[in-house]
C-alpha cells in the first residue's frame, strides 16, 4: 500500500520483502521495514541534526516530556476552535502542514481505513525548533503506517469512511467545518 502513496506529503516506511531461513529451515515471508524515529525523519526530510518530536497514538515516541504539551495544545486548539472562521483556519495552518493533513486523510479515507484508525494508529511529527528551511517550520506532519490490515477489503467497499473519520477525529472534523479545507479535499474535476 505505501509504495503506491510514497509521493504524498506525509512520511511512509519503505520496506524490502524477503524470505527467511533459519538453520536451513524455511520460516516464511517477511518485510524488512524502516522505523520511524528521529534518525529517519532527519534523513528523509534533510533536517541534519535538528531535533524532532514524534507522537504516536498520543504517546511521546521522540523528544522530551515537555514536548507532549505542544501536541496537546494543538489538539485542544482543534477541539475548541471554530475553523469556519477564516482567521482561525489561518491559525490552524500555522500549526499543521495542511498538505500533509489533506494527503493523509484522503489516503486513509480512500483505502477505507477503519476499526483501528483514526482513534489509534495515528502518528505525527514536528521539529522542536523553528528554522528557516523546509520541514523545520515547527508544523505538525503525519506519518503513515500499519496500512496492511482493515483497509481495502471487499466487505468495506460500502463503508462511509469519510463519515467515520469525521466522527472519530477532532482535528479532521474541525478542519471540515472550513469551506477552503473541504474544497481542497475534493478531487479535481476530470478533464477531457
Amino acid at each position: 500500500m505505501t509504495a503506491h502513496v510514497a509521493d504524498r506529503a506525509y512520511a511512509v516506511m519503505h520496506y524490502i520483502p524477503y524470505v527467511m531461513f533459519l538453520d536451513g529451515e524455511f520460516w516464511g515471508f517477511y518485510w524488512l521495514t524502516e522505523r520511524y524515529d528521529q534518525n529517519y525523519l532527519q534523513q528523509a526530510f534533510n533536517l541534519g541534526d535538528t531535533e524532532v518530536i514524534i507522537i504516536k497514538e498520543e504517546q511521546l515516541e521522540a523528544g522530551y516530556e515537555e514536548d507532549l504539551s505542544h501536541y496537546r495544545q494543538m489538539i485542544r486548539f482543534f477541539e475548541t476552535t471554530d475553523l469556519s472562521v477564516e482567521e482561525n483556519f489561518v491559525r490552524a495552518c500555522e500549526l499543521i502542514d495542511l498538505e500533509s493533513c489533506l494527503d493523509y486523510y484522503a489516503t486513509q479515507i480512500y483505502i477505507a481505513r477503519q476499526h483501528d484508525w483514526p482513534d489509534s494508529n495515528e502518528a505525527l511529527w514536528r521539529t522542536r525548533t523553528v528554522e528557516d528551511r523546509p520541514y523545520a517550520d515547527g508544523k505538525w506532519r503525519w506519518l503513515l503506517y500499519d496500512c496492511n490490515s482493515y483497509c481495502m477489503e471487499g466487505d468495506m467497499i460500502d463503508h462511509d469512511t469519510l463519515a467515520w473519520a469525521l466522527e472519530q477525529s477532532a482535528v479532521f472534523r474541525s478542519l471540515w467545518a472550513n469551506e477552503t479545507f473541504r474544497e481542497a479535499f475534493e478531487p479535481a474535476p476530470e478533464t477531457d
